[in-house]
């Protein structure tokens, strides 16, 4: 009886493990993303536009010039009125390879998702997307909730204003 009684604890404590373990998993970046919004306020850029040309060059520097140590990365290029910006932020348990992985295919998926578009955002992670505290402006502070948040446009100001 004390045999039995001693394996209790040892597969109480190999569950709550597995169940922290795969808790803890969920908490990385996935490629799954919750929602994107593809602002039409900005516009749409024609192929081979100065706008593009800009909008290749801000994504090609996030991607290989982004400081995925700190999971945020905020950049310009251009003149106006073809000034593109660009912005990601990583959670803080996000970062290095999974935020770089995360980034990369976020940028390749809002590409496809909004096509031409000249302002776009994405986010990822488990919680559920809140577009009215979005358009309060509200998404700085519920940020943390989210593996990622990618913006890119023309009007970094207004971006959150026509979500």
């Amino acid at each position: 009886m004390s045999s039995t009684f001693g394996s209790v604890p040892i597969l109480t404590v190999v569950a709550i493990q597995l169940f922290l373990i795969r808790n803890v998993l969920s908490l990385n970046v996935t490629n799954e993303y919750l929602h994107h919004k593809c602002n039409k306020t900005q516009g749409i850029y024609k192929r081979g536009s100065a706008f593009e040309k800009n909008l290749n060059i801000a994504l090609r520097t996030v991607i290989f010039n982004g400081d995925f140590r700190t999971g945020f990365r905020y950049g310009d290029v251009g003149e106006d009125p073809n000034t593109v910006f660009v912005m990601y932020q990583c959670r803080g348990d996000s970062y290095w390879s999974n935020c770089r992985t995360c980034v990369t295919t976020a940028l390749s998926g809002l590409r496809k998702r909004c096509p031409g578009n000249k302002g776009a955002i994405i986010c990822g992670g488990e919680e559920n997307w809140d577009e009215e505290g979005v358009r309060n402006g509200a998404v700085y502070e519920r940020l943390s909730v989210y593996n990622l948040l990618i913006v890119f446009g023309m009007d970094f100001q207004n971006v959150f204003r026509v979500l």
